[in-house]
């Protein structure tokens, strides 16, 4: 529901400057949070979900439609008991912080650059499957080349008695650096396709602004 949530309101808010994006990303993040967690009160449990006929809650949907054809109490019966809503609060308030969700502006839930678990796949492919040993050792790899970049391995060849030669440590210096490379490209590219569409917006609105201005039988 979280990614889902940054995915549409992402999408939403491109033409909104970024401080307005940011309110409606948050709104609706708090809005899947919520939904799923059972309340007394109807109108809190689902205030901040989308209204109308065609809303993705079942709460909001079933003011829309006859008795018979309302889903939501089926629906209620599978939610969170209410007190965890005390429970997962601080953790709602932490992935609803508007620091984290303007990076999430691009509607990415999860960069590749930061996660370890795509390092862990990129050791063992999803496609087959790995036993606990090489499970076990690619998480300690992936731990090493996360936090410390190929380089780190160095420290573990001296612990075990392999010698790093110059033609070892040039092949680790150089992924690191063609990692960190891609990395800033990335961002760059990233920045580049931002500020773009930032003066599309604005570009946009001012001619919206000339048309009322200009518009038949004003003057």
């Amino acid at each position: 529901s979280y990614g889902i949530a940054i995915r549409q309101s992402s999408e939403s808010a491109k033409n909104l400057d970024e401080d307005d994006a940011v309110k409606l990303i948050e709104r609706r993040c708090r809005a899947a949070f919520l939904h799923n967690i059972k309340n007394s009160n109807g109108e809190l449990q689902h205030g901040l979900c989308q209204t109308g006929p065609y809303s993705w809650c079942s709460y909001q949907k079933d003011k829309y439609v006859p008795l018979k054809q309302k889903i939501d109490p089926a629906k209620q019966i599978k939610r969170l008991d209410p007190i965890f809503l005390e429970i997962l609060t601080p953790m709602i308030d932490t992935l609803t912080n508007p620091i984290l969700l303007r990076r999430c502006l691009r509607g990415a839930t999860q960069n590749a650059n930061e996660s370890i678990n795509s390092v862990v796949w990129s050791i063992l492919p999803k496609s087959k499957y790995h036993g606990y040993r090489s499970i076990r050792g690619a998480a300690a790899i992936s731990s090493i080349f996360f936090n410390r970049g190929r380089s780190g391995l160095v420290k573990f060849f001296d612990q075990v008695g392999i010698p790093v030669t110059d033609e070892l440590l040039g092949a680790l210096l150089g992924k690191d650096y063609k990692r960190i490379e891609k990395a800033e490209n990335n961002t760059q590219r990233h920045d580049i396709i931002k500020r773009r569409k930032e003066q599309q917006r604005i570009q946009g609105q001012i001619e919206e602004d000339e048309e009322m201005d200009y518009g038949a039988g004003i003057f």
